[in-house]
């Protein structure tokens, strides 16, 4: 009996050190930061066909998980990408949301890229967008508050955005005559 409780004592020792001498499984590699890049002159907004270049104060931006990214010259223009809708605000499915790895909008008073989902937007200022009407976005808290202040508008944030909002939002034609709105209601340029 004595023996056994030996050997039995001897073997869960054994497996124990063996257990400690096994390589443990690899800890999922997360993956890296999504970053926004600047988009280059020959990037269109794939809603109205401008180009993002031409407003960096403007400028938005969603990355797909395959490392596709989508440019945009407004915030608006970008949520009705997100959010299904076509230029004429009709139901247009451009992508499937849970593709999206990251969402960024340009701080208005920073003029930097900012988390889209973690930003503060004003709506109904006074400041046109380059597509007219615009939620104007902010990564800070105070500084929506300030401008919403000096412009008008109410400070809003990341799930206040709705279709029914991008839908209300106006479109100002001045300044984009000569362009045509092909048969989706995409600008041709």
């Amino acid at each position: 009996m004595r023996l056994m409780r030996t050997i039995i004592l001897i073997s869960a020792m054994a497996m124990l050190l063996f257990a400690g001498c096994t390589k443990a499984p690899a800890e999922k590699a997360q993956p890296a930061a999504v970053t926004p890049v600047e988009p280059t002159m020959n990037d269109k907004c794939p809603v109205c066909g401008m180009m993002p270049a031409k407003y960096p104060e403007w400028r938005a931006q969603v990355v797909l998980k395959n490392g596709e990214r989508y440019h945009f010259d407004s915030p608006k223009d970008m949520f009705k990408f997100v959010l299904g809708l076509s230029n004429k605000n009709e139901p247009k499915q451009w992508i499937n949301k849970n593709d999206i790895a990251a969402i960024f909008v340009t701080d208005y008073a920073t003029k930097q890229y900012t988390d889209a989902t973690k930003a503060y937007y004003v709506k109904g200022s006074d400041v046109q967008g380059p597509m007219g009407d615009d939620v104007v976005p902010f990564a800070k808290s105070e500084d929506a508050h300030a401008f919403a202040s000096q412009h008008g508008g109410e400070v809003i944030t990341y799930e206040d955005i709705t279709p029914e909002l991008i839908k209300s939002l106006g479109m100002m034609m001045g300044g984009m005559q000569g362009m045509d709105m092909g048969s989706e209601g995409e600008m041709k340029m």
